[in-house]
């Protein structure tokens, strides 16, 4: 029997793509790109990205009924507002305690795994016991006085991060991940964008320039993160992929260095 190595790649892009998201990230808010506008422009990237794929090469996974479409946009909301989150606590905090702040989500999510009912064994404990006290070495507690709202901020994006993992479980049951992916995305682009014109500012022409291709690696990355993401949670379960993803942190120091 031919053996099925799609949960393996699944596994293992998903951690990578999100782990180069901070640095595409930090690039274009160095070029002076406010943290709204490249949490929306991101978005907005990897929905036109995945629209003119699918609508080239995968028209299949567009089709989506009422009530799939409705359990995307829920993860599509819970995700947005994490990510509008993420980027105003970052602009508050030093890197290491967001990052170290931003990792929590582990907990959250074990602790949504366990009031929806499914089983916690040592195995897993002792899993996320090693990713915490590792997450501590390599990220540290931070130099200076934290920022109260900033610590908020993350810890909130935290939760919702968690909050996507357990949720999407339930939708990817449903319908395939690309679909999934897809749509939830196109709900979270709808979302940020909506905020960002309602309390961002525009960006500059010669910021745009300059940002531009890091902004268009991070919406194109963004995307691909998405689809491995999901089909991660298809295939292994959201507590699994939390703990495998949960490396992102140390290849986005490999990253940093290199």
């Amino acid at each position: 029997m031919k053996r099925d190595f799609r949960p393996v790649v699944a596994a293992a892009l998903t951690p990578i793509l999100l782990g180069v998201a901070p640095i595409f990230g930090k690039l274009a808010i160095t070029a002076g790109v406010e943290p709204f506008g490249v949490a929306a422009v991101r978005t907005l990237i990897a929905v036109v990205f995945l629209w003119v794929l699918y609508l080239l090469f995968f028209p299949r996974y567009i089709f989506i009924y009422p009530a799939g479409l409705l359990g995307c946009m829920v993860v599509g909301f819970v995700n947005g507002m994490g990510s509008l989150f993420y980027y105003g606590g970052l602009g508050l905090l030093d890197a290491s305690l967001a990052q170290m702040l931003n990792g929590s989500y582990i907990l959250f999510a074990l602790l949504l795994s366990r009031i929806d009912g499914e089983p916690i064994d040592r195995r897993v404990l002792l899993r996320i016991a090693c990713v915490l006290a590792a997450l501590v070495m390599l990220t540290g507690f931070g130099s200076s006085t934290p920022n109260w709202l900033g610590v908020g901020l993350m810890l909130a994006n935290a939760l919702m991060f968690a909050g996507t993992m357990i949720l999407s479980q339930y939708v990817v049951y449903e319908m395939p991940s690309p679909t999934v992916a897809l749509y939830v995305l196109t709900t979270m682009a709808l979302l940020v964008a909506m905020v960002w014109g309602a309390v961002g500012q525009p960006i500059p022409s010669d910021v745009l320039f300059t940002a531009l291709p890091s902004m268009l690696a991070l919406g194109i990355t963004t995307a691909l993160s998405r689809l491995a993401l999901f089909a991660s949670v298809g295939f292994l379960g959201s507590l699994r992929t939390t703990v495998i993803a949960i490396s992102e942190m140390g290849f986005a120091l490999l990253v940093a260095c290199l």
